[in-house]
């Protein structure tokens, strides 16, 4: 049902509707008071049937594909790692990016490696954070810090290079 929604919420609609009235001033060229061949009709209307069909099929496969990049948020940190929202897009063992969202800026703080998902889906992560980064001593621990910011701490699967260096 959701891919019907964003079907019928998306700009696809009205190449749908253009094509449409092109079919149909191709009928009004006909006087309107006269007889439409059966063949012309039954073309005409075949084409807009299948047109809606490949557009909502193409709408359907599309949305499937869109990653979503902002995978996951935290629920709660103790000192034993993070307990994570659901996330069919990771898999144990995997390396994550913790990002502070800070005045609409992302900033790198740490990384995490996936040590379990439990079977109700839910993620464990142990964190660490990284050297040099805009948290300031003054702020706790890491743990700490992500408890207070769970907000705006965004998780991505992305490594970068300073993450690579530092696990070193």
């Amino acid at each position: 049902m959701i891919q019907f929604r964003a079907f019928f919420k998306s700009s696809v609609n009205f190449v749908t509707v253009f094509i449409a009235l092109i079919f149909s001033t191709v009928l009004w060229l006909f006087q309107p008071t006269g007889n439409i061949p059966t063949w012309i009709f039954m073309i005409t209307l075949f084409s807009c049937f299948a047109l809606l069909w490949l557009f909502i099929i193409a709408i359907i496969v599309l949305h499937d594909r869109i990653p979503n990049y902002n995978l996951t948020s935290i629920i709660r940190c103790t000192e034993k790692g993070c307990l994570c929202s659901k996330n069919s897009y990771l898999s144990h063992e995997s390396i994550i990016s913790f990002y502070l969202l800070e005045d609409g800026y992302e900033n790198l703080i740490g990384y995490g490696i996936i040590s379990n998902i439990q079977s109700d889906g839910y993620i464990q992560i142990d964190p660490y954070a990284l050297p040099n980064t805009v948290l300031s001593e003054d702020e706790g621990s890491f743990i700490e810090v992500l408890n207070k910011n769970r907000k705006k701490i965004i998780i991505k699967s992305i490594v970068t290079k300073k993450i690579i260096d530092n696990m070193k």
